[in-house]
């Protein structure tokens, strides 16, 4: 679901092909990747940048790459190792409480926004079903992102500013997809652990 790039230039030609051809494009910048364990993978300056449960949940999520893969299934890998970095760490800063707490903030402004944007991929989905004629659905998937941009912005977050989400956030359907692989599993693994501390 996903092509990564060292060399940006390389990155842009590749997504101008893809556009060429016809298809929806997102070209986003990471901060982090994981080699699967084959060699020490390097902690960026990006990721440095990042606030400290940001940085601690990216090193998590790519450890638990480093440990764990499951071949030919990205939407699995990405999902649990999400999952995990989030979870873990919540529970790193678990001598701090108020670190913790805000920790437990960011991580459920996250999975609300999964949510929100995951329902707003199946609307899409649902859009493009029932109109046959492209320019019929270009007009109604673009009504449907403004109504949904204004949604967000109302979105009851507690540590993120739905304002700026809102205006900033990538929502074409390449983005959508993109953002799915890493999300879509995240209420069954959510399920899977209050299972297990019950």
């Amino acid at each position: 679901p996903y092509k990564g790039f060292f060399d940006r230039s390389l990155a842009e030609d590749q997504a101008e092909n893809f556009r060429d051809q016809g298809f929806d494009v997102c070209l986003t910048p990471i901060t982090a990747y994981s080699t699967l364990g084959f060699f020490d993978d390097p902690v960026s300056a990006p990721m440095l940048r990042a606030s400290q449960g940001r940085l601690v949940e990216t090193l998590l999520h790519e450890f638990v790459h480093a440990t764990f893969f499951v071949e030919s299934e990205p939407g699995f890998n990405e999902g649990a190792a999400l999952f995990i970095g989030q979870e873990a760490s919540v529970l790193f800063f678990v001598e701090v409480p108020e670190k913790a707490h805000r920790r437990r903030q960011e991580v459920q402004d996250a999975r609300l926004l999964a949510q929100f944007l995951l329902e707003f991929q199946r609307q899409i989905q649902a859009l493009y079903a029932e109109a046959d004629d492209p320019a019929e659905r270009g007009r109604r998937r673009a009504v449907a992102e403004q109504a949904v941009r204004i949604q967000l912005a109302e979105l009851p977050f507690s540590a993120y500013d739905g304002k700026k989400l809102a205006a900033s956030l990538k929502l074409n359907d390449a983005c959508l997809a993109l953002r799915g692989t890493y999300t879509e599993d995240l209420p069954l693994f959510e399920r899977a652990l209050a299972g297990h501390q019950n």
